[in-house]
C-alpha cells in the first residue's frame, strides 16, 4: 500500500489498524484478516515488522511528526514527558501509535495497568491519545500486578 494514497480513502469500512509489532499486533491483524476485515499495519522507515507487505503503510517523517500535538496532550494526562530523552526510534513508535487510534471507533489493548490506573508502555500512549480525543470505546485486557488479569473500559481507565 502506498503512503501517497489518501488515508481517508484507505480507511473505509471495517478495518483493523495496527502497529505491526510482533505479538498482539500481528495476531489481531491475522484474526481480522481471516474474518474478512481489511488490515493496516502502520510502519516507518527502518521499522522491523513481520506484517505482510500488502498490509504495511510506511509513514514519512513528516507524517509521523503530525502526531506530536496528540502526544503532547496525552503526556499531560499520563504525566510522562513528551518528547523527553527518547531515541528517534522510540519517538517514531509512539508517533506511529497515533495512526492506530486517530480514526479508530474503538480500541482493544492488552497491557499492564499500573497503580495509577493507567496502561503502561507504548500501548498506554495509544490508549491515552484515544481517550484524550474524547473517545471512550476502549476494552483493555490488563494485567494488574496485585490482582492478575482484568478487563476495564475507557470509563474506568486513564483518568489519573
Amino acid at each position: 500500500m502506498s503512503t501517497d494514497e489518501s488515508f481517508l480513502e484507505v480507511l473505509k469500512g471495517n478495518i483493523c489498524l495496527s502497529g505491526g509489532a510482533l505479538g498482539s499486533d500481528l495476531q489481531w491483524g491475522m484474526n481480522a484478516g481471516r474474518d474478512g476485515q481489511s488490515v493496516i499495519h502502520w510502519s516507518f522507515e527502518n521499522h522491523q515488522s513481520e506484517a505482510p507487505q500488502q498490509e504495511l503503510v510506511v509513514l514519512t517523517e513528516e507524517q509521523l511528526e503530525r502526531a506530536d500535538s496528540a502526544l503532547l496532550r496525552a503526556s499531560k494526562t499520563i504525566k510522562r514527558p513528551w518528547p523527553g530523552k527518547r531515541s528517534h526510534n522510540v519517538k517514531s513508535l509512539l508517533r506511529r501509535n497515533w495512526y492506530q487510534v486517530q480514526w479508530a471507533e474503538s480500541v482493544y489493548a492488552v497491557s499492564t495497568i499500573n497503580h495509577r490506573n493507567l496502561v503502561d508502555g507504548g500501548t498506554g500512549w495509544a490508549v491515552q491519545m484515544f481517550l484524550v480525543e474524547g473517545q471512550h470505546s476502549v476494552a483493555i485486557h490488563g494485567w494488574r500486578p496485585a490482582n492478575g488479569w482484568d478487563i476495564v473500559t475507557g470509563k474506568q481507565i486513564g483518568r489519573a
